[in-house]
Parts: C-alpha cells; sequence; structure tokens
C-alpha cells in the first residue's frame, strides 16, 4: 500500500465524543495543491492573488469536473479579488462552474489583503468572490452547484472600508464552513463579511460554523430565491446591523451577534421570510430588529437593545414564539417536545490511515470500480488494520456497476468531490450503489460526493440503510432519481448541504420515472437534515412513524414534499418550495396520522403562475376516522403576489369537531 505523509500535527484516536483536531492535510496528488503555482505563496509577503486566479482559471471547468484547490498552512497575501466564475456572465442561465477552496483549518489557513487596497466604500470589492468579476451581472445563474469555501480565515487588513470577505453564490449544494471572516482594522472598518447581494438567485446553500468579526454590516442578502441556511454563525462588533435582507428566505438556528451597534436583523423587503431558532441577539440601539416582512422567532434572547421591536410587545427579553403573520392550526395538537441534536463531527485522522481505492486496480474512468471499492473495504477489515478506517476517493471518474456493501471497520468515506456515475442501461442489479451495513463506530460520515446525473437510478437508491449505527451525509450532490432509503436502518440520519436532482432535467420522458418516488424514504428513523434540496417529481420525502426535522429546504418539480403518515412527527423550519413547471393535483403536505409544524414559502413567478405551474393544494390532512381536509392556496398569505406563505401546525392524530379545524387567515402584524 502507498504510505501518505502528513502535516497534521496532533491526532487523537476515541470512538466518542468525537471531535474536530489537527491541521488538515491531503495526499500528494489528490488535489490541486496552490503551492505548485509558487513555492512562497504562503509566506505572507509574496504577493498570491495572481497565482491563486491562474489556479482557478486552469481548473474552474464544467460541473462534474470541479477541483479542490487546497492552501496549505501560511498566511497568502493578496493585492486584488479572487474570481471564482461560477456564473458565466455571457450566459443567462450562467455555466455551473465551481470550485472548492480548502484550507488546512481556519487556524493555520489566511488570506489576508493588503492594506489600503479596497478603500472606496461606494463601490465595495471582495476578497473572495464566486460571482465572477466585479462588472454587473445582467443575467444570473442558479446553476453554481457545489462551489464551496472551507476551513480558512480571511482578514481585510487595515484601512479597507469597501472590503467585503466573501461574495458568495451557490446553488442546490455548496457551503461556507469553518470559517472566519475578520477586519484587523482597530476601527472594525470593512463593508460587509459575507455578501449575497450581487447574485440574482444566491442559493440555496450552507453557512455553517463561521466567525465574523468587525465591518458595517455581518451578512447582506438580496433577491427573493432560493433561500440560505445558517447555524453557528457569530457576529461580533458590527456598525450597522448583523444582518441585512433584502427580500430573501433565511432559516437560522444559534445565530449570535455580540457588540453590534444598530440591529441585529434588518428585513427590509415585505417579501423578506426569516425564521431564527435557539439564538442570542446583543447589540445597541434602539431595537433588535427591524422587521418589514415576514418574521418568526422560537427560543430567541436580547439584551442592549431598548426594546426588541417596534412590532413584537413582550415581558422580558425572552421569546419562546413570535411570527409576524399568522400560524394555521388544525386539531387538537399536542406535538411532543424534541430535543435537535447536533449533526457529529470526525476526527482529523492521521493521512496514513486512509486507504486509496486507486490503489486496488482501479483506473479512472474505467468500466467498473465497485469490485476495487469493496477490495478496498475488505482490506480495511482484514486483522491489523483496524486504525485504515478512511476510504478516500482521490479525484478520478468512478463508474459503479457492481454494487459495494459498506460494514465494519469504515469510520468514513470521503468522496473528495470526485465524479461517481453509473451504467445508464441497467440498476445496478436492482440494488443500492452503495449499500450500508453496520459497522464498528456510534458514527458512519460519507461526504463530499458527486452523482453525476443520467438517464437511469429509477427504482435503486444511491444509498440503501440498514445499520444500525448514526449515519451523517454531508457535502453531497446526488444528480439523478432515488437518493436514500432506509432498509431497516435503526440509528439517526444526519443530512448536512445534500441535493437530489429531479430525472425531468436529464431524460426527454414528460413524467419519468414514478418507481423512483419518494427520493428520500425515511422511514421510521429520527431524521436531522440541515440545508435539504430535494427535486424528485412526484413525493419527495417520506416519513413513516418515524420523526423528521428539517433547517432550511429547497425542492423542485410538482408533487407531495413531504409525506408524513403511520405517527410521524414533522418540523420544518424555513425554506421554499419550488413547484417548477406544473401542478399535477397533489398537495405540499400531506399528514396522515401524523403530526406537523411547517413553516415555508412557495416561490412563484408571474410566467408561472399564469401557466398554472403552482399548488393548488397546500396541505391534505387524513385522520382514519375523519374525512380528508385540504387547505388550499386562497386560504394562504401570498408573497410576491404569487407564493404561498405557509405557516401551519397540524395534527391528524386528533382532529377537532368539524366546523372548528379550518382556522381563519388573518391580518399580519
Amino acid at each position: 500500500m502507498k504510505i501518505y505523509r502528513s502535516c497534521s500535527i496532533v491526532f487523537l484516536i476515541l470512538l466518542f465524543p468525537i471531535t474536530v483536531l489537527g491541521q488538515i492535510d491531503y495526499p500528494s496528488g489528490s488535489v490541486v495543491n496552490i503551492l505548485n503555482y509558487g513555492a512562497n505563496l504562503n509566506d505572507g509577503k509574496t504577493d498570491a492573488t495572481e497565482a491563486i486566479n491562474k489556479a482557478i482559471r486552469e481548473h474552474d471547468l464544467d460541473l462534474f469536473q470541479r477541483k479542490i484547490i487546497f492552501f496549505p498552512e501560511g498566511t497568502y497575501l493578496l493585492s486584488s479579488s479572487i474570481h471564482i466564475d461560477a456564473i458565466n456572465q455571457e450566459k443567462l442561465n450562467g455555466s455551473g462552474k465551481s470550485i472548492i477552496f480548502q484550507g488546512a483549518g481556519k487556524n493555520h489557513t489566511y488570506f489576508r489583503l493588503r492594506n489600503k487596497t479596497f478603500t472606496d466604500k461606494e463601490n465595495p470589492k471582495p476578497v473572495i468572490s464566486t460571482t465572477g468579476s466585479d462588472s454587473v451581472v445582467e443575467g444570473y445563474t442558479n446553476i453554481a452547484f457545489m462551489t464551496s469555501i472551507f476551513d480558512l480565515t480571511v482578514d481585510i487588513g487595515e484601512n479597507n472600508p469597501g472590503a467585503i470577505g466573501i461574495r458568495f453564490i451557490a446553488n442546490n449544494q455548496g457551503a461556507i464552513r469553518d470559517v472566519d471572516i475578520v477586519t484587523s482594522d482597530k476601527d472594525n472598518l470593512g463593508y460587509t463579511a459575507i455578501d449575497m447581494e450581487r447574485a440574482k438567485i444566491p442559493g440555496p446553500a450552507l453557512i455553517k460554523n463561521v466567525n465574523i468579526k468587525g465591518f458595517d454590516y455581518g451578512l447582506r442578502f438580496g433577491s427573493l430565491n432560493y433561500g440560505m441556511t445558517l447555524e453557528d454563525v457569530k457576529i461580533r462588533n458590527y456598525k450597522m446591523a448583523g444582518i441585512f435582507n433584502d427580500g430573501h428566505i433565511i432559516s437560522a438556528r444559534k445565530l449570535k451577534t455580540e457588540n453590534g451597534n444598530g440591529p441585529a436583523i434588518i428585513n427590509k423587503n415585505k417579501d423578506g421570510f426569516l425564521i431564527f431558532i435557539d439564538s442570542e441577539f446583543q447589540g445597541i440601539g434602539p431595537s433588535g430588529i427591524e422587521n418589514c416582512g415576514v418574521l418568526n422567532l422560537i427560543n430567541v434572547a436580547f439584551s442592549g437593545f431598548e426594546k426588541i421591536s417596534e412590532n413584537i410587545y413582550v415581558e422580558g427579553n425572552f421569546i419562546k414564539e413570535f411570527s409576524s403573520h399568522d400560524v394555521n392550526k388544525i386539531g387538537d395538537f399536542n406535538q411532543k417536545n424534541f430535543k435537535i441534536l447536533e449533526t457529529p463531527e470526525v476526527i482529523r485522522s492521521n493521512i496514513r490511515n486512509w486507504v486509496n481505492v486507486l490503489e486496488f486496480g482501479y483506473e479512472s474512468g474505467g468500466d467498473d470500480a465497485g469490485p476495487a471499492i469493496q477490495k478496498a473495504i475488505e482490506f480495511m477489515n482484514e486483522p491489523g488494520n483496524s486504525e485504515m478506517n478512511v476510504l478516500f476517493f482521490p479525484w478520478a471518474e468512478y463508474k459503479i456497476e457492481t454494487p459495494v456493501k459498506v460494514y465494519g471497520n469504515v469510520l468514513k468515506i470521503d468522496g473528495n468531490f470526485a465524479s461517481f456515475f453509473s451504467s445508464e442501461e441497467k440498476d445496478l442489479e436492482e440494488s443500492a450503489m452503495f449499500a450500508i451495513e453496520s459497522t464498528h463506530y456510534p458514527e458512519l460520515f460519507i461526504e463530499r460526493f458527486s452523482v453525476v446525473p443520467q438517464n437511469r437510478r429509477k427504482m435503486f437508491p444511491v444509498f440503501s440503510n440498514s445499520s444500525d449505527k448514526d449515519l451523517v451525509l454531508r457535502h453531497i450532490y446526488i444528480g439523478h432519481g432515488k437518493a436514500y432509503e432506509n432498509n431497516n436502518a435503526s440509528g439517526t440520519l444526519f443530512i448536512e448541504d445534500v441535493c437530489a436532482l429531479s430525472q425531468v432535467y436529464y431524460t426527454k420522458v414528460e413524467d419519468p420515472f414514478e418507481e423512483a418516488q419518494p427520493q428520500f424514504e425515511f422511514g421510521n428513523q429520527t431524521v436531522f437534515a440541515r440545508q435539504l434540496d430535494t427535486e424528485q417529481r412526484y413525493t419527495h420525502l417520506q416519513s413513516d412513524g418515524g420523526n423528521l426535522w428539517i433547517l432550511g429546504i429547497k425542492t423542485e418539480e410538482p408533487g407531495v414534499v413531504i409525506e408524513a403518515k403511520n405517527g410521524a412527527n414533522v418540523w420544518l423550519y424555513g425554506g421554499t418550495i419550488l413547484p417548477s413547471f406544473k401542478d399535477i393535483g397533489d398537495p405540499i403536505f400531506k399528514i396522515s396520522n401524523s403530526d406537523a409544524t411547517v413553516f415555508a414559502v412557495e416561490h412563484i413567478i408571474k410566467p408561472k403562475y399564469e401557466v398554472l405551474a403552482f399548488y393548488n393544494k397546500i396541505i391534505e390532512t387524513v385522520n382514519r376516522d375523519s374525512p380528508p381536509l385540504i387547505m388550499y392556496k386562497n386560504e394562504f398569505f401570498q408573497r410576491n403576489e404569487f407564493g404561498s406563505i405557509v405557516q401551519i401546525i397540524v395534527s391528524s392524530k386528533n382532529f377537532l369537531d368539524s366546523g372548528t379545524v379550518r382556522p381563519q387567515r388573518k391580518t399580519p402584524i
């Protein structure tokens, strides 16, 4: 076996609890190492700007050829913007190009802007931009898939009042994760840490474990669609507002502001939709929130402000539940208390313990990688190989014809954003691409996968799970068909930044592959999903007696978005429902003898509205002893005149007496 060398210094081998330690490193040749473009780029003195932009130009390829650019430990001095061209400004619908920036850790890799470089506050410029050059974008894109920035710090330096830390766009699957964005200026000069105003469709994507210090604004959002998910974001020492939102959809949990001057949140536009859960807002000013749109607060604490908001009147500084617009309630609702679990993290293990799939007889683009992958897993389970617990895929094209069984001594599978695909002619002998069986660890982590779209993956999923251990699916793009099935799994499922597209985009069939539904078949599992994009026609998500908790969803294609049955419990906090091309008569939510709490927005534009491409039925509740109750579009508030604002708590386990179950819509605050 090939022995990998590692720069990582500190490692700790534990089964539980699992924490992240040590520097991040990669096997030689498995990623694009920026130091191949200049050995001194990370010395803090050499101007690294042009070398980084050159590396991007050479590797900014199409959707399924994207590469990781790795930035080893050090400081990369910049004199102008770094541009990742996720938007092709010469094409209306964009290009879908993407790059992943990967640092060695936010305490190890630093991007630092020269002092006095971006001084024009009226014309702010980004240190890193994923939206192309600084010129105005006349068109738009919604296919900037997988663009991500991981594990580094962006420092805008001193005397740069016109500096933006990151100008960001990603669609369906992409993230800013484990990143610090700071200003070294003693007066906290800087325009905004994260700018998502410039791109016309700046999402959906995930922002998680991000610390912001200084700037006029922590984050700025614009555009009506598709929505962003935030978790564990901390904003300190802002000068104008923590978050400024002009019409976007934001789903946030564990957001924290400290030492801010001005409101924590400005929701400027009537179409802005915000939900904050388990958050803390501390700052100085007349009010903590300025709201002109839809606002939902659950377990949110305020301190330092003269009042919480002009529209919120409560005793004390803690809000257990507040909604600016009425929340419809159906049934005798008594949904049980539910503890939200954090997504587990995994130790950064020594790369000497990574098992390289290409060392087991497969070459990129070959006929079938399945046997080589299986041999690698068998090797991991041989006596004496207990520390060989990470299955690693160097960048290549992996064609999988033979199903792969995952079992035993596998802690993590790192797909490295390589390209995975299978035959267009058959469905892997009627089984899943990856069949997950029981492993030796409390959790199995599967991360950074890209399954290329094809005219197949009908009934049989990419991942089939029969394990009794917890499973984490993170940063995964599935380009077609059925994504996940519970095959008698009993562990908890954690989903973060996962997308599964519809086959309608890759076939000429009008109603393709009805047998692929539901796209995510959770069964009776407990599921925690953060930023989930599901786009299969017909049923998208199904919980059969389980618990389904979602922070931030985005959907495309008509059909039932969530089906809950047989005593299931559903919590959906924020996101965008996009019916796409037509109404096929299904409701958005189908709740059968189950409980559900739903806060979401249907996004419709006028041309699609005029051709009836919207949901007429919003929710259908079914109780075995009562006739179905259906709520229609005209019973909900509308966003942007055409889309429904869905805020509802429903129990179809216990209907109230007929005549009292249907809520009455009221004027919002």
